[in-house]
């Protein structure tokens, strides 16, 4: 973050009622800053200037206004809502969809935009890429190519079911890492369930729960394997299970740190990335 002092809402207020063609962007993160700024600099699009939500001070009474918790995803809905007030707005508040859109229905706001797929990474997941990151250049040894794929897909499905579960059993868990319950198995990608089930829930002391939490992540699974994937993955946990198959793939593993798949990312993101027509319609 910026040493700069943060802006307070009313100044954004006062910014864009006395320059109403500002067409500034707030977003979560800083990766999700770098991907859009990438994508206006091949577009040559030097009017779009985009913000991460620390730089603007958010207090607790307005997340309480509007019934929001901590985090950096409720400062820009938050924002979104105290500033649709203003006649002329031309500024864009991109959040991810995470899980939200399995349970209720998104928020809707004058300039507030959903992500597409479940967070700004999916938007890098395809066939091409990954098969240019995981077997063109780093050179991993891995099975039957849409094997493979499908059995990356699955171990993020999975993880992403164990998150649905959690929220529709309301457990509020604190996750661990999940890098011991991936393997190779002939050339394929395997995680362990069971195993990451049972880690879970006995670092969250609530192992009673076991059968009724695997049972609904079971249930979760099957009803995300009949949509796009990219609707039931987890963004950070792509990059994660992504740096891991390259890191143990038996080939280059250069890239084989979330670092390095961001940069990666970055490097490749022009304005033909599908989120810049979505963050500029």
């Amino acid at each position: 973050m910026s040493d700069l002092p943060r802006r307070s809402i009313d100044d954004l207020v006062l910014r864009y009622e006395l320059e109403p063609d500002l067409n500034d962007i707030y977003v979560e993160g800083h990766f999700d800053k770098e991907v859009l700024t990438a994508c206006f600099q091949h577009a040559q699009d030097p009017s779009r200037i985009v913000y991460t939500i620390d730089s603007v001070d958010v207090p607790e009474a307005i997340l309480r206004k509007y019934k929001l918790t901590e985090g950096n995803k409720q400062r820009v809905l938050a924002l979104a809502q105290e500033l649709s007030g203003i006649d002329i707005l031309r500024c864009r508040f991109l959040v991810d969809r995470d899980i939200d859109h399995w349970f209720e229905e998104l928020v809707q706001s004058k300039g507030l935009v959903w992500t597409k797929y479940c967070s700004l990474e999916l938007y890098f997941f395809t066939d091409e890429l990954l098969q240019k990151l995981i077997v063109t250049v780093s050179r991993c040894k891995v099975g039957k190519w849409g094997e493979f794929v499908q059995s990356f897909s699955n171990a993020l499905i999975m993880l992403y079911s164990f998150r649905l579960a959690d929220r529709e059993l309301d457990l509020n868990l604190q996750w661990i890492d999940f890098d011991k319950s991936l393997s190779f198995r002939e050339g394929l990608l395997s995680f362990d369930f069971d195993s990451y089930a049972s880690k879970i829930l006995n670092k969250n002391a609530k192992m009673p729960f076991i059968g009724n939490f695997k049972a609904k992540a079971l249930e979760w699974h099957k009803r995300c394997l009949d949509t796009d994937c990219k609707m039931a993955i987890r963004g950070h946990d792509f990059v994660k299970v992504l740096a891991w198959v390259i890191k143990n793939g038996r080939g280059n593993s250069a890239l084989g740190s979330e670092d390095a798949i961001e940069r990666a990312l970055l490097l490749i993101t022009t304005s033909d990335l599908e989120l810049y027509s979505d963050i500029s319609s």
